[in-house]
């Protein structure tokens, strides 16, 4: 029981650890947003950056690019 709650403790640490990297990454994203909300936007970040890479348009502040 202590060794997987040793593991269980460590996922977490690694899990906070990654969605801190993540809000630091990615733009508009606050540090006290949920775990979710903060995978959602990353997300949508991530998509919108592939849409641009592949000459897809881009809607930014209503303006087309």
């Amino acid at each position: 029981k202590k060794k997987s709650s040793e593991k269980e403790r460590v996922r977490n640490l690694q899990i906070k650890q990654l969605l801190e990297e993540i809000r630091y990454h990615v733009p508009f994203v606050e540090k006290n947003l949920s775990k979710i909300r903060t995978l959602r936007l990353a997300s949508e970040y991530i998509n919108h950056l592939r849409r641009i890479i592949n000459g897809e348009m881009v809607w930014i502040d209503g303006l087309i690019f």
